[in-house]
């Protein structure tokens, strides 16, 4: 069977085409709920407006863990074992070098911020959660004339809360 990938959520499935119906078939399996689903379309147009052909990355990137090189970036080949799964499951698996760069320097900025004393909750509404909120002990300020934040905290805000995923 070949694989897709749903242009919206991301999920995978494997497509099958039904010759007796004349229909096209998603099947996907969820690990974490142990569920399967399926999707039938009777136009291929259809179906490909909401799923791609995908192909199991073979090669990815991640952050250095061991304690030789932690927070160095690593390429990894994908061979389905249990640092792959592990990497997965702790979001340690990224599609490019500058990706993985870019979530090293945002756990350090996290890690800096924590430093100085914030201290990050989140914060909800009836609607569910809706952003992030903070707390800044007094002693933060004394550094900073009780006004004003600091370029690099500021910075380090901004990547962290600033909109780019």
């Amino acid at each position: 069977m070949k694989q897709v990938k749903n242009r919206r959520t991301g999920d995978v499935g494997e497509l099958d085409f039904d010759s007796k119906e004349g229909t096209f078939i998603v099947v996907c399996y969820d690990l974490n709920t142990k569920t399967v689903s399926k999707t039938i379309y009777t136009r291929l147009e259809d179906l490909y407006d909401e799923w791609e052909d995908y192909e199991e990355q073979k090669k990815y990137w991640g952050i250095d863990y061991t304690s030789c090189r932690i927070g160095g970036i690593d390429e990894f080949s994908y061979d389905n074992d249990s640092i792959d799964e592990f990497n997965k499951a702790i979001g340690n698996y990224f599609g490019t070098k500058e990706e993985a760069e870019k979530a090293v320097e945002k756990l350090k900025a996290w890690k800096r911020l924590r430093d100085k004393g914030f201290r990050f909750t989140g914060w909800a509404t009836n609607e569910g959660i809706r952003g992030v909120d903070f707390e800044v002990p007094d002693s933060f300020f004394s550094e900073h004339n009780h006004s004003c934040i600091s370029d690099e905290t500021r910075d380090d805000l901004d990547l962290l809360f600033g909109g780019e995923e």
